[in-house]
């Protein structure tokens, strides 16, 4: 396991070799996002030790997350009052039973951050509790986080979060359970709440809705997102999953899935309770689909929030020209012409009057050509931005998972 490294962002890079192979050389170290990198084996002791080690090199951040004040009212409400510590053991049991080696990974973050299981469990479940808490509206976390652009054959997503998560996400590079991922994730999180890519070249980037009605009790989030990391192995084996019955709350995800012999296939999923779902294939010559926080496609409409921001920025989206390249997507996600509710968000948007509360803590791109995982710092618009390139293995070529080597 090594941690406290640093993704290279200085230069385009593109590297081959095993995900976690010691024979691949290092890429130069430069200031970016933190790296986590460690091998595991099958077991639930494995799983729980991954979740220990993780949680143990990220848990001044995960205690940052935890303080935050929705964070920090909803583990009061399921820690100190009976209505909301039962809620939590229903939701609990729900995920020992469908999720156990997942649980040993939560089990593992609490003992590595040095809390409660219960809190660690409250972060992960944060939006699925929230519709259960008498104060709702206080509780529940904005659902104006992300904006994503596909256009076969890429994906370009913004990793967006409130300003004050700056500082908790980082890179995991895991190989566990004789497979592996590359993915985004925010400390005291399972993988992935963000983006990533697992060891059978399925990747996936994720935008949180706000429907308004949840199923109690029923599968969170955070643990489809890292189901999709550890199962899905092909595009339909992913869509099974996103859109299973037995959901809480829901999700909207990008399905990106690299084919053996070259090329891959996208797909834009909204899933929310009760099975309900909305499929729409971006193909090869097809029209590209932007999404930002609420829900577009499901039929009949269900009801939700809509964040003045996801509005703003699907609205801007919708009056840009047509994209046509993966510099056209990534001009979009760097757009700011919208100053009250920008595209993209950082020091600049938030002087030139940007009031979202939102940070953009990345940007990511893939490509189901060229078969690659590409990641910015900085505006993705501009070309003087950092960025790395990571080759990301298709399935049966011998490899598993992003295949660059992150430096030591």
């Amino acid at each position: 396991m090594a941690v406290g490294s640093t993704l290279a962002l200085a230069v385009v890079i593109s590297v081959r070799g095993g995900p976690l192979d010691p024979r691949q050389p290092a890429l130069p170290p430069a200031p970016g996002l933190p790296v986590f990198r460690g091998t595991y084996g099958w077991s639930a002791a494995e799983h729980e030790r991954f979740g220990r080690e993780m949680g143990a090199a990220y848990a001044t951040a995960a205690r940052k997350r935890l303080a935050r004040a929705r964070n920090a009212a909803l583990v009061a409400w399921v820690t100190s009052d009976p209505a909301g510590a039962r809620t939590l053991a229903a939701f609990a049991e729900t995920h020992e039973r469908a999720y156990p080696l997942y649980m040993a990974e939560l089990r593992g973050l609490a003992h590595g951050v040095g809390v409660p299981l219960a809190h660690i469990l409250a972060l992960n479940l944060h939006q699925e509790l929230a519709h259960f808490a008498p104060n709702r509206s206080a509780l529940a976390p904005a659902a104006a986080h992300c904006s994503d652009y596909a256009l076969h054959p890429w994906v370009a997503h913004n990793e967006d979060s409130a300003v004050d998560e700056a500082g908790t996400l980082f890179l995991a590079q895991v190989r566990i359970d004789n497979g592996g991922f590359t993915a985004a994730v925010y400390a005291g999180d399972l993988p992935s709440g963000a983006f990533g890519c697992n060891g059978h070249g399925l990747c996936f980037s994720l935008n949180s809705v706000e429907p308004h009605s949840a199923a109690y009790a029923a599968r969170g989030r955070g643990f489809v997102s890292r189901e999709l990391l550890r199962a899905a192995r092909t595009m339909r084996a992913a869509i099974a999953i996103a859109t299973a019955d037995g959901q809480s709350v829901g999700h909207s995800y990008q399905l990106a899935a690299l084919l053996p012999g070259g090329g891959g296939e996208i797909v834009q999923v909204e899933a929310v309770e009760r099975g309900v779902h909305a499929l729409t294939v971006v193909a090869p010559g097809g029209p590209p689909v932007f999404h930002s926080n609420h829900l577009r496609f499901i039929q009949p409409p269900v009801a939700q929030s809509i964040s003045n921001s996801s509005a703003h920025r699907l609205a801007r989206a919708q009056v840009l020209p047509v994209p046509t390249s993966a510099a056209d997507l990534l001009r979009v996600l760097g757009d700011g012409v919208d100053t009250s509710f920008p595209v993209f968000h950082d020091a600049a948007s938030r002087a030139a009057g940007d009031v979202s509360g939102e940070e953009t803590l990345g940007s990511a791109l893939i490509d189901v050509n060229a078969g690659s995982l590409s990641l910015f710092a900085g505006n993705p618009a501009d070309p003087r931005s950092q960025r790395a390139v990571l080759a990301i293995a298709r399935p049966g070529a011998g490899r598993r998972g992003v295949s660059a080597r992150l430096p030591s």
